[in-house]
Parts: structure tokens; sequence; C-alpha cells
């Protein structure tokens, strides 16, 4: 992407022949275009502009991957077309890394995400989850 112009806002000084309405105009205008400048400028979230939102639950691993499910509502005004494993950690006192490789199988339900198996966990411990549903 290129540079953003070094230019923020309009000046009514800029308008000198202009009919008084330009003030009136030009005060959303300039507000609109700080806006814009400040959001492109390194201030734009995922939060505030994207179609999506973060998710955390907590399960424990049975023994298979079939026996690692969850269900959650995802409140879209469209159908998710993706989910995307953001973090997963031990619950625990005694914290080791997961060393194997976590995957989730996910399909949409009636206005909810239902992830029906989750690989790489170890039968009876704890993980929460991020994930990120867009």
């Amino acid at each position: 992407m290129s540079k953003l112009p070094s230019i923020t806002g309009l000046k009514r000084e800029d308008f000198k022949d202009a009919p008084d309405w330009i003030d009136r105009f030009l005060s959303p205008l300039n507000t609109f275009m700080r806006t814009v400048y400040e959001a492109l400028n390194g201030n734009l979230t995922f939060g505030d502009n994207i179609s999506g939102f973060v998710k955390e639950f907590t399960i424990t691993a049975g023994a298979a991957a079939e026996n690692n499910t969850t269900e959650f509502v995802h409140g879209l005004k469209r159908q998710p077309t993706g989910l995307l494993i953001m973090q997963v950690t031990q619950v625990s006192s005694n914290y080791a890394p997961i060393t194997s490789a976590v995957t989730l199988s996910w399909r949409r339900g009636v206005g909810s995400i239902v992830i029906d198996a989750i690989t790489g966990l170890t039968n009876g411990t704890q993980y929460t989850f991020r994930v990120l549903v867009i």
C-alpha cells in the first residue's frame, strides 16, 4: 500500500470564493477524513472493522478426537466461512507446552458453530482454546 497523503482536512481559507454554506459542509467532511486517516495510519482494528469474532472455550480432552466436541452460537448476520485456531493452552498448575499439532473439524449449525472433533490433545487434560470465527 502506498503512503497516506499529508492532507488530513480542508480549510475554509482554501475556498475563499465559496459561499457561506461551505463551512457547514467542511466540518463533517473533515471529521470523516480525520477518522479514515487515523484508521488507515496504523489504527485499523480487527474487532471494529471485520465481520467476525474471537471465541474462547475450555474442554477436557477425551481419549479420541471425536470425544472433544463443543458448540457455541456465532451471532453473525451471515454464515461463517472459517474458523481459525489462535491459541491453545493447557489448563494446569503444572503447565507443559503442547508438542503435537492441534487441529479441529467444524461445521455450521443453525446459528451456531459445531466442533465435531479436536486432535492432538492428551486424554483427561483440560485446555482453553481461542478461535477466530470469520
